[in-house]
């Protein structure tokens, strides 16, 4: 049994080496990893923004369009991380730069919409943890995408042939 766990525990230690080791040799994969954070943590934590929604408004109106508009662009920056991860161009950073400056406006946008409607004296609605976390999370879905979309431009392949 303990030449069975000595042995997990080395495969475990050389997949973590190589992981770190890899973004030595090419290290424009932190980017490719930040782009795939909001889509994913986005599309993970759906039934809490839908929750949260829920709470606030008794129809999703613009604000659920907002929530759709955030998914998309997450979605958009899973294959904006898979196509800069191959191409490294202007183009891909320019890219990734508008969709980051859209999916944060929506984040803001988002923000804006749950906590005025939380202020409002008329209604009942008080924040709950699916609100707080709702928040959470596509903060930090902005975030990674800002940091990304500033990284690429230091990762662009200027040996690159044009097309």
């Amino acid at each position: 049994m303990s030449k069975v766990l000595k042995a997990i525990g080395k495969s475990i230690h050389q997949m973590c080496f190589d992981f770190v080791d890899s973004f030595k040799v090419k290290p424009w994969k932190i980017c490719t990893i930040l782009f795939l954070v909001p889509g994913l943590l986005i599309g993970l934590f759906l039934n809490v923004h839908a929750v949260a929604l829920n709470t606030v408004y008794e129809e999703y109106g613009y604000v659920g369009f907002i929530l759709f508009a955030t998914i998309l662009l997450g979605c958009i920056n899973i294959f904006n991380a898979f196509s800069f991860s191959s191409k490294r161009s202007l183009f891909m950073a320019i890219f990734s730069t508008i969709i980051t400056v859209l999916l944060v406006a929506c984040v803001a946008w988002y923000t804006m919409a749950l906590v005025k409607h939380s202020q409002d004296p008329v209604s009942t609605y008080k924040f709950t943890t699916d609100s707080y976390i709702s928040l959470v999370v596509v903060w930090i879905s902005a975030v990674c995408a800002v940091i990304a979309s500033v990284l690429t431009y230091f990762f662009i392949d200027h040996n690159r042939v044009k097309d």
